[in-house]
């Protein structure tokens, strides 16, 4: 597996000081209905209530409306050109787990590996809290992960998971249920928040 340490590098322009969620556009409120109903006839139920990400050259306007918006995706890009993403949440950042995560991982599969590229994305950076959409960039080592691709057309899934790290601690113990040894480990408790999928093609 190739893990990237760096951070995702967001297009973010104002962050909401009150407490109050951000306000969702036409298109945000469309397309989140409309991949739920989706999921729930091919998905499982650990995948309900997850978000999408929708792919442009330009960045796409977070309260677009639904007609806007939907004039500006792609869903196929040449390796060297620039593109982005939107996020598109069903609820605020700090309503999607039950509690605040402590980083978010962004997985890259290209043509369905089994193990995708990693991207971790540190609290200090993370989304706002009351965020339920954002833009997000795809940097150079980002680009730099798909430069083993061959030439031809390839899928690209970008999944959004959180991180919350738990500590698990495991007891054990003879045949007279007595303690003998304790050990002490970390747990992911990570849960998938938003996917997209795209083509990107070689030259």
């Amino acid at each position: 597996m190739k893990t990237f340490l760096l951070s995702f590098v967001f297009s973010v322009f104002a962050s909401n000081i009150y407490s109050q969620a951000q306000a969702q556009g036409e298109y945000h409120k469309y397309i989140v209905k409309k991949t739920e109903e989706e999921r729930k006839k091919t998905k499982s139920k650990e995948w309900w209530g997850a978000g999408v990400i929708m792919f442009s050259k330009s960045d796409i306007p977070r309260a677009g409306k639904t007609s806007e918006v939907q004039l500006m995706l792609q869903t196929t890009f040449d390796t060297d050109e620039k593109f982005v993403g939107r996020v598109y949440l069903p609820r605020p950042v700090n309503k999607m787990d039950a509690v605040q995560p402590q980083s978010l991982i962004y997985r890259v599969y290209i043509d369905n590996a089994a193990n995708p590229y990693q991207v971790g994305v540190k609290k200090e950076v993370m989304p706002n809290g009351d965020w339920s959409s954002w833009l997000l960039d795809f940097p150079d080592n980002f680009k730099t992960a798909m430069n083993s691709i061959t030439e031809g057309t390839h899928k690209v899934r970008v999944e959004i998971w959180s991180s919350r790290e738990v500590e698990v601690n495991t007891v054990y113990t003879d045949e007279n249920d007595k303690p003998i040894a304790f050990s002490k480990d970390t747990d992911n408790k990570g849960k998938f928040w938003a996917a997209g999928e795209f083509n990107v093609t070689k030259q």
